[in-house]
């Protein structure tokens, strides 16, 4: 690691950058090269910059595991950070450039930002929105309200068995 008069910090935001383009392109090895090289410059900058590109770039389910390996990096001796936990480094840049991307919130957070009548737009609501479920019967919380999109299919299966089972249910 550089001292802070080595410290060159031209040349570690333009690897930030390229960090963050290679992740984006989904290019593994140089992720990970540029990530380690990274990391050889300022460890906790590296590992600041993994979390906010799982948040930013990355499908929710990445966060996580970027966590867990600076959590499990963080755990080590001082000495085992330049060792072993070199290897947590370039997993986590490879498992960021992996990650199936998704920069929704990012972008819907430009939406809010920039174009306020849109996000007037979404955000608008009417009473029937908060009325209570339970004004319309039990049947249809069943049916309608409790239920959700982009399910997953073992959520999806469990959903259809539990209809069964609620179709008769007086409430």
């Amino acid at each position: 690691m550089t001292t802070p008069l080595d410290f060159d910090k031209v040349r570690f935001y333009k690897l930030l950058s390229a960090f963050q383009n290679r992740i984006r392109d989904g290019k593994v090895p140089e992720a990970m090269t540029i990530g380690y090289n990274l990391w050889s410059m300022n460890h906790s900058a590296y590992w600041n910059r993994c979390q906010i590109i799982a948040v930013e770039d990355c499908v929710p389910e990445t966060l996580p595991i970027v966590n867990a390996l600076r959590s499990w990096y963080d755990s080590l001796k001082a000495e085992g950070q330049g060792d072993e936990g070199r290897m947590g480094v370039l997993k986590a840049a490879q498992v960021l450039a992996q990650s199936k991307k998704d920069r929704m919130a990012d972008e819907v957070l430009h939406v809010i930002l920039r174009l306020p009548d849109k996000a007037a737009e979404w955000s608008a609501w009417e009473d029937k929105d908060i009325v209570p479920h339970m004004s319309r019967g039990y049947r249809y919380f069943v049916e309608t309200k409790s239920a959700t999109s982009n399910q997953s299919e073992s959520y999806a299966e469990w959903r259809r068995f539990w209809l069964t089972l609620m179709k008769d249910v007086k409430g």
